[in-house]
């Protein structure tokens, strides 16, 4: 065997070994993006668990939603602590929308912007206060505050 026949094994050999390098980069960039969608999944799930936490270690917040959704008047209290539980809300449904690049259709809108419509249309008292923190939301992802938007003005009118 002669040094051309030598080399040219070790440029197929290179050859291969770039070609499995580059396969196993592709397959670990894959799994890193599955792993950093169930992350975010995960992070919005915990997010309304939170939410619902709040309810269930503050019994007066109930009962301060119904007001709100009766259109009666709160107490400045009452105004920041539904303010303050609706920012947490909203929060999480921004990390999730934010990294969630579907379109903003209604067939296709991911599940935690869907619940968060059933929130606000279950709780009317609660709009006003996505009115005043969709702005904020709207920096990270305009497709689906729009489509929330859309959903809660149909039920404005």
């Amino acid at each position: 065997m002669n040094w051309d026949a030598i080399g040219a094994i070790g440029e197929i050999l290179s050859a291969i070994a770039v070609v499995v390098t580059l396969g196993y980069l592709a397959i670990q960039l894959k799994l890193a993006r599955v792993a950093s969608e169930v992350q975010t999944t995960y992070a919005s799930h915990e997010s309304y668990s939170r939410w619902r936490i709040a309810f269930m270690q503050n019994p007066e917040l109930p009962k301060v939603i119904a007001e709100a959704n009766r259109g009666e008047a709160l107490t400045d209290d009452e105004e920041i602590a539904i303010s303050t539980l609706s920012q947490e809300l909203f929060i999480g449904a921004a990390v999730s929308m934010a990294t969630n690049k579907r379109s903003a259709n209604f067939y296709d809108i991911p599940s935690e912007i869907e619940y968060l419509i059933r929130i606000l249309k279950s709780n009317p008292g609660l709009v006003p206060f996505w009115h005043s923190h969709k702005d904020m939301i709207n920096q990270w992802a305009p497709e689906h505050v729009a489509a929330i938007n859309s959903a809660v003005s149909k039920d404005e009118k």
